[in-house]
């Protein structure tokens, strides 16, 4: 028997057919069919239900077809052993996407990496928006540091994703293929979905708006042309809103029978699958169409950096440029890192909408590994250099306050009379010559002696005839920074004056 046009199956439709042997129900325009739709075919040995979008059945429509032996149908889930009858023989239904007759992730190593990833992704971008705000918040006010808060806050999302779809999985945990119409009919499906695409939209437009930003201050770096904090985060709003309503239209009341969010359990609405199902105009428009759009402008604007890095690196006396140039070349990193996760992604889908069927395994790594796994990445690529560029800053700072203080002390110390008994002295003074015999470098020697001949030429103290002895010179040094100079008070023959004492120490000999 072969039906033209159903929409729902409703109990006991077949009861009065009850020697039929072959119902051929393929191709029929099905959506639901009820429990006990089939009531009454105890002789039914050939099912057909292949090529219907069949999204609302019971769980004992075929169960109880005790003589069927051969099931054709695309709802996978009926030739599990939760649905199908016990002597059922033969059952032909595509391979799950990415769930299994048990499990939402069938695989188990995609169920530990989604626990990984989403750990890492909230945790990483949380620090690197902190980082932004509160331990750089002056460079927060530049267009840069706005565009790169909110990348990380759609990475953020994309790990709400993934937390959901992990708390899903293990919940359903053993039982998924009785869950498997109430998950993907929930509003958290929705909700996932509709945060998985937000989050690879707006992560989309965000990096092209970054490389907009770094080919303006490359290009222009006197600020002619550049983009400011309030431009930025006009951008940024924009850019929300845009993603907002691609992510939202397939949400709408009215377009209620596409199958978007709700046909395969990671609740993706990435177009890997050939048959084309309502709403996969929309789908393919938006993960091939504007995303490949998005990545050629990304390419050019690329190419553009690396073209103005050549021309600026042979600048190396301008500091300015040479700063732009690293942040460049550190975005180059990050944006490829986009480029290579979302290329695959555009790549299957073009080739799954011409008929090439994909693996299921290439799905599952996809819809868990390649497309999050950028999230998780992004904000220790941006987090890193940051905090190594500031701990350097700091540094440096530290080292330029302690010179600082070292000159004060220096200048402090000279006005102070540089002779004392040997027996007062510091314990952090060390001889003249002792510390000229632990220099092996000629240059250094000559520094260390260049610097305690100025200290004791700028004291008034003491004269150019000054008569001491060669062991009476003692240096307190910080740093290699000549803090105080002394000398102790001793006279005997061997005395001279200072000038000639010190450099005989410097050729290894006492006049």
């Amino acid at each position: 028997m072969k039906c033209t046009h159903l929409d729902t199956i409703e109990e006991d439709l077949f009861s009065h057919l009850g020697h039929l042997q072959k119902l051929d129900l393929s191709n029929s325009g099905i959506t639901t069919v009820k429990d006990g739709a089939f009531n009454g075919l105890q002789y039914l040995r050939q099912l057909y239900l292949q090529t219907n979008s069949i999204i609302t059945y019971g769980q004992y429509i075929v169960k109880d077809l005790i003589n069927l032996v051969e099931l054709h149908t695309d709802t996978n889930n009926l030739c599990c052993p939760h649905y199908r009858p016990a002597r059922l023989e033969n059952c032909f239904s595509p391979e799950a996407s990415i769930s299994s007759c048990k499990d939402l992730m069938a695989n188990s190593f995609l169920r530990v990496a989604i626990w990984v990833l989403c750990i890492a992704t909230l945790t990483g971008n949380i620090l690197s928006i902190g980082l932004r705000i509160c331990w750089e918040r002056r460079s927060f006010m530049n267009g840069y540091s706005v565009f790169v808060t909110h990348l990380a806050v759609s990475d953020f999302i994309m790990g709400l994703y993934l937390l959901i779809i992990a708390i899903a999985d293990t919940r359903y945990q053993g039982i998924y293929v009785l869950k498997d119409q109430e998950w993907r009919s929930s509003v958290f499906c929705k909700i996932a979905g509709f945060l998985s695409t937000l989050s690879s939209e707006a992560s989309a437009l965000f990096i092209s708006l970054i490389t907009v930003d770094r080919f303006l201050v490359i290009k222009y770096p006197f600020q002619q042309i550049k983009i400011t904090f309030r431009s930025a985060m006009a951008w940024s709003v924009l850019v929300w809103i845009a993603a907002g309503v691609i992510a939202g239209i397939p949400l709408l009341p009215q377009l209620s029978n596409w199958e978007f969010y709700n046909k395969n359990g990671a609740c993706l609405a990435v177009p890997f699958f050939t048959e084309k199902k309502p709403g996969w105009i929309y789908s393919a428009c938006v993960f091939i169409g504007l995303n490949f759009v998005a990545f050629i402008f990304i390419a050019f604007g690329q190419y553009s950096i690396y073209r103005k890095i050549k021309e600026v690196s042979v600048m190396s006396n301008q500091d300015r440029g040479s700063q732009d140039v690293e942040v460049a070349k550190r975005l180059l990193l990050i944006v490829s890192t986009d480029f290579l996760c979302w290329f695959p992604v555009g790549i299957m889908s073009l080739l799954a909408l011409t008929g090439i069927k994909i693996g299921v395994e290439m799905f599952a790594w996809t819809a868990v590994f390649i497309l999050p796994v950028n999230s998780a990445l992004n904000p220790f690529l941006y987090a890193v250099p940051a905090v190594k560029h500031k701990m350097r800053m700091m540094r440096k700072q530290s080292q330029k306050k302690e010179t600082e203080t070292n000159i004060s002390l220096a200048s402090t110390s000279r006005r102070k009379d540089v002779f004392v008994k040997e027996d007062e002295l510091d314990p952090n003074f060390r001889l003249l010559e002792d510390l000229l015999l632990h220099l092996n470098s000629v240059r250094d020697k000559m520094k260390l002696i260049e610097q305690v001949m100025a200290y004791l030429a700028d004291c008034t103290a003491v004269p150019e005839t000054l008569q001491i002895h060669p062991n009476a010179i003692c240096v307190w040094m910080r740093r290699n920074v000549v803090v105080r100079v002394c000398v102790s008070a001793k006279s005997d023959h061997q005395c001279s004056d200072w000038t000639t004492v010190i450099l005989s120490l410097l050729e290894g000999r006492r006049d």
